[in-house]
């Protein structure tokens, strides 16, 4: 329960959880490392990238998703609010100060606070990364939502 969960694996389950089933007319994605992620995720991924529910980064001139990367509490609730459609824009953060999230994850991260998903007993710190743990107790309030 204490190991950390990758990007892939993320969106992978949360995607499970809330009945998206991956497009299987898709078998790669955009992204540039798109031979980093796992063929058995790849569908996943490619599913979510199309539908807008990840976007990755720019670096070096490279879209990178980085699939094999520990996911960070912001980036989990970034996602989790694309897949539920709740926007936090305007409530108050008590989870975590605004300098220590992103600007792009703070309506996901507030909307999974004022919605109970994230509480301050998961620690105080959106930048942490999220364990298995973390993600079924997530995942599990996430999809009694849908």
């Amino acid at each position: 329960p204490d190991e950390e969960v990758s990007r892939a694996e993320f969106v992978a389950i949360a995607m499970k959880s809330c009945g998206i089933r991956p497009d299987s007319t898709v078998s790669a994605t955009y992204f540039d490392d798109d031979s980093e992620i796992s063929p058995s995720l790849r569908g996943y991924i490619a599913t979510a990238q199309r539908l807008g529910i990840i976007n990755g980064d720019f670096k070096e001139g490279k879209l990178i998703f980085s699939p094999n990367e520990p996911i960070t509490k912001y980036e989990a609730a970034k996602i989790m609010a694309s897949l539920i459609n709740a926007n936090g824009e305007g409530e108050e953060s008590v989870f975590a100060s605004d300098d220590s999230i992103p600007v792009w994850a703070r309506p996901g991260v507030y909307a999974m606070y004022a919605l109970g998903i994230f509480t301050l007993d998961d620690g105080n710190s959106a930048t942490e990364n999220v364990t298995r743990a973390n993600a079924a107790s997530y995942l599990y309030k996430i999809s009694e939502m849908v």
